[in-house]
Parts: structure tokens; sequence; C-alpha cells
């Protein structure tokens, strides 16, 4: 199984097609926190994109919601990430999302699709999971 972590990859891949895709082949998975950070950054013209995806993907069960461990995973992480680079506040909070999604996928045993190698590689130092780096050009 396969989840998206990088919305900007979602709305490109299946932008302009009827359906959003066919989510059981790979069975892609979508992270629920994807949707706050598509909504807030899709243009009114696209935002119907992200309605099909998320009705897509909501009528296949295919969205990833986090748990309360997921959530407490995530905050140790990143405690532990701010103590071994020196990260402050403002960083632990960019890294907030995608150390939710990863310690997600995690619970699930669901590879992350991402473009974020740097954030990802550094999370998963503090908790293995299984994550690979696509760019946009790539889906």
């Amino acid at each position: 199984m396969i989840s998206w972590c990088l919305g900007v990859l979602v709305v490109k891949a299946f932008a302009g097609r009827d359906c959003c895709c066919d989510v059981h082949n790979p069975p892609y998975h979508v992270h629920a926190v994807l949707y706050c950070e598509l909504y807030a950054g899709v243009s009114v013209r696209d935002r119907r994109v992200v309605e099909r995806l998320e009705r897509d993907f909501g009528s296949a069960r295919r969205i990833l919601v986090p748990n309360l461990n997921d959530w407490t995973q995530a905050g140790k992480v990143l405690a532990r990430l701010a103590a071994a680079y020196g990260y402050e506040r403002i960083g632990q909070a960019r890294l907030s999302n995608d150390a939710l999604i990863a310690m997600s996928a995690a619970r699930q045993g669901i590879t992350v699709i991402t473009a974020h190698e740097r954030d990802f590689a550094r999370l998963a130092q503090f908790r293995p999971f299984l994550w690979e780096v696509r760019s946009a050009r790539t889906t």
C-alpha cells in the first residue's frame, strides 16, 4: 500500500481526469492531513480536483487517518529530531505534518511517496517507516 504525502503530486497526477484515479491499482491512500494542506493552497479553479480526490478516496476507504498514538509518536520524534539537529519551534512546526504522515504510515505498513527527501530521511532516523522519493515529473 502507498500513501501520497505531497499534495501537489496528487493534484498534478489526477487533474483533468473524470475520476481521480483507480484507488485500488496500486492501492493508494491519501493521508487526512493532506486535505487541510490541499484546500488551504488550491486555487478556486482547481478546488474541484481536491473535492474529487476526497470523494474518490473517501468512498474507497483509502484515507489514512491518524490516531492518538500517531500524534504522540510524531511529537516524540519531533522532540528527538530537534535535540539532534538543533531545530527550534519553527523547524519543528514545519515538519509536524510530515511527522504525522510518517507515524500513521508506519503503523499501517504503508509506503510514503514524497518529494521531501531530507525531511523524511531525518524522520526515519528516529522512527523507521517505508518511504520513497518521487518528483511530480515521475507520477
